[in-house]
């Protein structure tokens, strides 16, 4: 979710251009740097207070990494090498040292791709469409917002993502009847539709909610879904 969020932010500046196009005039544009400029500045005490503040709570708050690497840095004699360094940071758990956590944010990055890429070309196309308005564009960003919030980032991969937003917009498109085609019990394929799945994710022993079943129906089920015709 945080990555798929910092992907955004770096559209942010592109999808503001494209709802404004035609509407700023070299005037407005300057005046606004202008402002932003002069808020920056005002704010430089506070931001810097803020900085000061944090880093010497740190100390007190937050016993991380740092902290773990310190001591064993302290238990050593002398000057220390990079390969030191380099192993005393290696001897830190983490997520990154396993294959599984490097799949897992391989994963993580292919999707957030797919989900930038996928609403840039969705927004673009509304603002370069023939009688495109500012009113276009804001109806195009609230259908892609409401697509995220049915289908989180972490929710389904990236093919299915692309296949479903592909529908998303269709009139005839159901989320409830959404099909999707399962492994069963006996390893043969079968199909189920969405309100199935979510409806055996909440009924489960793990009482799943909606997002919950569909992702393990994709991580357990090897889940595909089926595009409408």
């Amino acid at each position: 979710m945080i990555l798929s969020r910092l992907m955004e932010q770096m559209l942010n500046d592109e999808i503001q251009a494209l709802e404004n196009i035609g509407s700023h005039t070299l005037f407005f544009r300057i005046t606004k740097r202008s402002f932003d400029i002069a808020i920056c500045i005002l704010l430089m005490p506070v931001l810097m207070f803020m900085s000061f503040a944090l880093i010497f709570l740190n100390i007190f708050l937050n016993k991380g990494k740092v902290y773990f690497v310190q001591k064993r840095m302290d238990a050593t004699k002398g000057a220390i090498s990079d390969r030191e360094y380099s192993s005393f940071i290696a001897s830190v758990p983490n997520l990154m040292q396993t294959e599984e956590g490097y799949r897992s944010l391989l994963n993580l990055m292919e999707r957030a791709n797919t989900a930038a890429v996928l609403r840039s070309e969705h927004l673009r196309s509304a603002a370069m469409s023939e009688g495109s308005s500012k009113q276009s564009v804001y109806k195009a960003r609230q259908e892609w917002n409401n697509f995220r919030r049915n289908f989180p980032l972490g929710m389904i991969p990236s093919k299915s993502m692309t296949e479903v937003w592909g529908d998303y917009n269709k009139p005839d498109f159901n989320k409830d009847n959404m099909v999707f085609s399962v492994l069963g019990p006996d390893g043969t394929r079968q199909l189920t539709t969405y309100k199935d799945i979510v409806e055996g994710g909440r009924n489960s022993r793990d009482n799943l909610t909606a997002h919950s079943s569909i992702k393990r129906a994709f991580e357990k089920f090897d889940a595909v879904y089926v595009p409408l015709m």
